[in-house]
């Protein structure tokens, strides 16, 4: 795993060879900014013709990168799945940051596979490509990378992924809240928050899966960063943070009412006094 070593503080900046009759459908072209989502039945789930023997990784990696750069499809396969680490930081290591977003665009699409074995590799890549980055700026890549997932999947797809899925969001939450991406931050623990509700009625593994990405949302140094804005003057940053404290519940209480009892500003007091209403209310 990549060592920390890409802090908020941090300056910005293969396919298998197979025969030419293998199915089309599961090559994904692309991405552009208006690339729709795969339709169901877009990716095959049929058995494909036999392989042949993959070619050296250094040369598949050259291959992937050519494709990224002329935009010619690239199919899902297994090497592809185990290239991705490498292939990451190669593009990171040359500047090519649209690369590394084309391709986590790839891998997010193929996230929707109506194939459950391509869908689940997938989102698995999705938390490699995450954790593997080593580069300077690489949060705000990450970031951006996690709010293309959450855009592209709906609540259920939360919900029927959240084992998987609390893996990529116990690593990455600390991240969206370093960047302040509470939009994304509060879709996350909206639908866990529910998930993991008493009325619920999601299997006992799905429901640990989410308090385990709750308790993450809960740490110390991640309450501290929200709490600050609600004390911030910036509403946007407000609003969503009041969402996510209240979707929080428990957890959010008393650092709360320790802001009501030490805070100077009479706004601050009457935020936190009516979060904790609506905590109170749930």
């Amino acid at each position: 795993m990549c060592d920390p070593s890409c802090s908020p503080n941090s300056p910005a900046r293969g396919d298998r060879r197979t025969r030419s009759d293998v199915d089309e459908d599961r090559a994904f072209v692309g991405p552009v900014e208006d690339e729709p989502e795969p339709e169901d039945g877009e990716l095959s789930t049929e058995s494909e013709p036999e392989a042949l023997a993959p070619a050296p990784r250094n040369e598949r990696l050259d291959e992937y990168m050519q494709k990224l750069s002329s935009g010619r499809p690239i199919q899902w396969s297994s090497s592809l799945k185990d290239d991705l680490a490498d292939l990451v930081n190669s593009l990171a290591g040359e500047g090519r940051d649209e690369q590394v977003q084309a391709l986590t665009r790839i891998v997010i699409h193929y996230s929707k596979s109506s194939s459950k074995d391509i869908k689940a590799e997938a989102i698995e890549s999705v938390d490699t490509l995450l954790k593997e980055m080593c580069f300077p700026g690489c949060d705000d890549l990450r970031a951006g990378i996690m709010e293309d997932l959450l855009g592209l999947l709906q609540d259920e797809d939360l919900t029927e992924n959240v084992k998987v899925l609390s893996g990529i969001f116990e690593h990455q939450v600390p991240v969206l809240v370093r960047r302040g991406r509470y939009e994304a931050l509060s879709k996350i623990v909206h639908v866990l928050a529910a998930m993991s509700g008493h009325k619920s009625s999601v299997s006992v593994e799905k429901k640990e899966a989410a308090e385990a990405v709750l308790g993450t949302v809960g740490r110390d140094d991640v309450l501290e960063v929200l709490l600050s804005d609600v004390q911030s003057g910036d509403p946007e940053r407000q609003q969503y943070t009041m969402h996510v404290l209240i979707d929080l519940g428990k957890k959010a209480i008393e650092p709360l009412v320790e802001i009501v009892k030490t805070s100077q500003e009479v706004r601050v007091r009457k935020s936190s006094i009516s979060i904790l209403k609506e905590i109170g209310d749930h």
